[in-house]
């Protein structure tokens, strides 16, 4: 190692450069506001963005996973809110 002069493994899968994670990471963002009402497509271009590389395809199943768990949060959200009687307020 260059940086504490020690032998260390190789890293099994390196990290690219910044702007080409800051690039992934954007593309990425852009997926569910340009296809938020358009769900084929959607699915269509993470398919698509999935095949591009091995970092794209992280960052892009990671944002898949945080939509899905925010639908979820809301979905669970709302059932709680339809369980209060109304004029009740919960703590």
């Amino acid at each position: 190692c260059a940086f504490c002069h020690l032998a260390h493994p190789k890293r099994f899968r390196p990290r690219p450069c910044k702007s080409k994670r800051s690039k992934c990471k954007r593309l990425a963002g852009m997926l569910d506001s340009v296809f938020a009402n358009d769900p084929e497509q959607f699915d269509e271009a993470v398919s698509l963005l999935s095949t591009q590389g091995g970092y794209l395809q992280t960052v892009v199943k990671s944002k898949v996973r945080n939509l899905q768990n925010q639908d979820e949060m809301e979905t669970e959200t709302t059932a709680t809110l339809g369980l209060l009687k109304p004029g009740l307020l919960s703590l």
